[in-house]
């Protein structure tokens, strides 16, 4: 599958080929019965790797939840070249990265915007066609003020380990020198009276020039 480019405030399922890393997912989950929801509070936020990583960190009770991160992947010439960028949602699953409660995750929603506000046409943002699964049908589309969404309502099976996506920002007019993030993530342990936890946060991440990055 070839990439499909398509205008701003218009539905869009763009997808690069296949063969780039999509989704990371985990294999089946256990079922889960509905309790109480917890909403987390606001995220410690962390930059790592020099501004290339920003890593959302949510906890409850010293507990911590879960992890969403923005991962810069490439590294633009200028900030009105294309780059890569790959959102990731880490939780307590028994790996490394767990402190806290086992959970699943449930449902996600991104909404990106580069720059997070401007009147001329924002960039392009293309998602990597999805691996792994089978997949539900992702929501990908643009939302109001020409927000891209992608969002999975009901995640099933796939949520038990790390979910990744990866998407590829291309600015169009308006440099991108800022891309505004909204995220929201819903987990939940498993077993009788589990406990449902609700992650959101609004945040900014600045990507790296080629020229400003030194590895």
């Amino acid at each position: 599958m070839g990439v499909c480019l398509l205008y701003p405030a218009m539905k869009r399922r763009a997808f690069l080929a296949t063969g780039t890393v999509g989704l990371t997912v985990g294999t089946a989950g256990c079922s889960r019965l509905l309790g109480g929801t917890t909403t987390l509070g606001r995220p410690e936020e962390r930059l790592d790797d020099d501004g290339r990583e920003k890593h959302l960190v949510f906890r409850e009770g010293g507990d911590r939840i879960a992890v969403i991160s923005l991962d810069q992947r490439t590294h633009p010439e200028s900030s009105t070249d294309s780059f890569g960028l790959r959102l990731y949602v880490a939780h307590g699953y028994g790996g490394d990265e767990a402190d806290g409660p086992a959970t699943t995750v449930d449902s996600f929603r991104f909404d990106l915007r580069a720059p997070p506000a401007s009147v001329k046409p924002p960039a392009r943002v293309f998602l990597a066609s999805p691996e792994g699964g089978p997949w539900p049908d992702l929501t990908f589309e643009t939302v109001e003020d020409n927000w891209t969404r992608i969002a999975l309502e009901d995640v099933g099976e796939l949520g038990e380990g790390t979910i990744g996506l990866t998407t590829i920002v291309d600015p169009l007019d308006v440099a991108a020198e800022e891309v505004g993030v909204r995220a929201a993530v819903t987990l939940s342990e498993g077993g009788i009276g589990a406990t449902t936890y609700r992650a959101e946060a609004n945040t900014r991440f600045e990507p790296i020039l080629a020229s400003d990055y030194d590895p």
